[in-house]
C-alpha cells in the first residue's frame, strides 16, 4: 500500500498533468464498491488506481483516452458522470422534474391567490350594504344561539 504512494511521489508532473490527475482521480470511482471517487476512497484498489492515472498522465495519455481505458475494463459505472446520452438523461431529468414541480406550484398559488374568502363572494352575491348587514346579524343570532 506504501509502496504505491512512494512510486506515486517518485513521478514528477508538471502543474497542469497535477490538475489532470486530480480531474481524473474525482471523474473515477472505485471498482470495488462504486460509492466514491478514487480521489477520496481509501481501498487498496483505488491507492492502486490513483496510481497508475499518475503513471499514465505521465506517459502523455489524455483524458479521454484514460476514461476509455477505465471504462474497456469496468463498463460505464466507472465514471462519475456518464458519457454521451446517458449522461445527459441522468444529470437532467432532476432540472426537468423540478420545472414542472415549479410551474405546477405557480399555477396552485396563483388559482388560491385568485380565489376570493367566501365572506366576500356572499357580499357580492347579496348585493346591498343593508342586505349584507341583516345577513350577518343573522349569523351572529345563531351562533349565539348555538346547537
Amino acid at each position: 500500500m506504501h509502496l504505491t504512494l512512494a512510486l506515486s511521489l517518485a513521478i514528477s508532473l508538471t502543474p497542469q498533468q497535477n490538475a489532470t490527475v486530480k480531474k481524473l482521480e474525482n471523474g473515477l470511482i472505485a471498482p470495488c464498491c462504486y460509492t466514491q471517487s478514487i480521489a477520496v476512497h481509501m481501498s487498496g484498489e483505488a491507492e492502486q488506481m490513483r496510481h497508475d492515472v499518475t503513471e499514465m498522465v505521465a506517459d502523455g495519455m489524455t483524458e479521454q483516452q484514460i476514461y476509455d481505458h477505465y471504462k474497456a475494463i469496468y463498463g460505464e459505472q466507472i465514471l462519475m458522470v456518464p458519457d454521451g446520452i446517458a449522461g445527459r438523461i441522468v444529470f437532467s431529468t432532476p432540472l426537468a422534474v423540478f420545472i414542472v414541480a415549479l410551474v405546477g406550484l405557480f399555477f396552485i398559488l396563483r388559482r388560491f391567490a385568485g380565489a376570493r374568502p367566501a365572506a366576500v363572494r356572499l357580499r357580492s352575491a347579496t348585493g346591498s350594504d343593508e342586505d349584507w348587514q341583516a345577513l350577518l346579524q343573522r349569523v351572529r343570532n345563531d351562533v349565539e344561539k348555538g346547537p
